[in-house]
């Protein structure tokens, strides 16, 4: 009777102990904020540890500045409890087109700067000499001295990221140190590619690739769960060959006109009716997600499943294959 009770007891403290392990599992999450047309992914590792990559761009609008911004999405998880604090680890950008870095003039305001904590500006790949993101950097130093460290992205890619156990971060592109190469007009394709992986898990993020650097690619690892699709879903990206090598479960695309125009730009039309053509033939329209329609979008992953909050999950499918509205 002891034996059967002991294994009884053995049993369920075994159980237990694994139910209790596995809820506690880490996770890593993924965000895609909304940050109308541009990219700014924040990374949370199994370890706490962020990552942002991209800041969008700055909104002279104030209420698009303020719905718009990287850092305010970043606060509100902190009001959340989501965070613990604000300091990011590691910022890295992918290249130097507006909507990518000039978000970063949010911290240049004298009372933000002052209330931030120490920004840890990670890495940075200086190809050409990029005058206006330089000023920027330096009004942020300005306001928080000696509170950042900025790291050239070496020939192979970033300094190493850490953020937990089993979470990889791998630079698939460039090859080389692009120093010298960039040119005008070629900035997009200069982006850094990033597939971040957890256990069974992964993230391939594209910047502005084209496809010219995505040919390129095709004989790489590039094999993904989830994809940040190139360009903002632009007609010079996403080429079949591309989506096919990649047999992904998921994609996003990060775009929003809605705002850009009012704000004296132009709108691109993004994302177009070829790269949704070629999505739509690969994805199922339940795991396609745009900020645009969903705003932003947080992907969970325990590194066997992948879970997907956006904040607005009521998106019509008769919207989600429609392409963005070009205006001059």
């Amino acid at each position: 009777m002891c034996r059967k009770i002991n294994k009884r007891i053995v049993f369920t403290i075994s159980f237990l102990l694994l139910f209790l392990s596995s809820s506690f599992a880490a996770d890593l999450r993924v965000h895609f904020i909304d940050v109308g047309q541009g990219d700014s992914i924040l990374v949370i590792g199994t370890n706490n540890k962020k990552l942002l990559i991209d800041t969008g761009d700055h909104y002279k609008n104030t209420e698009s500045e303020n719905k718009r911004n990287a850092f305010k999405y970043i606060e509100k998880l902190k009001t959340a409890g989501v965070i613990d604090d604000l300091v990011l680890d590691y910022v890295l950008l992918t290249h130097y087109d507006t909507d990518h870095y000039k978000g970063f003039n949010y911290l240049c305001k004298p009372d933000n700067g002052k209330n931030k904590p120490d920004y840890f500006i990670g890495s940075f790949y200086y190809g050409r000499e990029e005058s206006n993101l330089q000023q920027v950097i330096q009004c942020i130093q300005r306001y928080s001295p000696g509170k950042q460290t900025i790291k050239q992205v070496s020939a192979r890619g970033p300094p190493e990221i850490d953020l937990g156990e089993q979470v990889t971060v791998s630079t698939i592109y460039p090859f080389e140190n692009l120093a010298g190469f960039s040119k005008k007009g070629e900035k997009n394709d200069n982006s850094i590619v990033l597939k971040i992986t957890y256990k069974n898990n992964s993230f391939l993020l594209t910047g502005d690739i084209s496809k010219k650097t995505e040919k390129l690619l095709l004989n790489k690892d590039i094999s993904a769960t989830v994809l940040k699709v190139g360009h903002h879903g632009s007609e010079t990206s996403s080429s079949p060959d591309f989506l096919d090598a990649l047999k992904l479960d998921y994609a996003v695309i990060s775009a929003n006109d809605k705002d850009y125009g009012e704000d004296g730009k132009k709108n691109y039309g993004h994302p177009t009716n070829d790269a949704l053509k070629r999505l739509k033939e690969r994805i199922e329209a339940s795991n396609f997600y745009r900020t645009d329609l969903h705003g932003s979008i947080v992907f969970t992953s325990d590194g066997d499943g992948i879970t997907v909050e956006p904040t607005n999950s009521q998106v019509p499918e008769s919207l989600l294959w429609k392409s963005g509205e070009k205006r001059k």
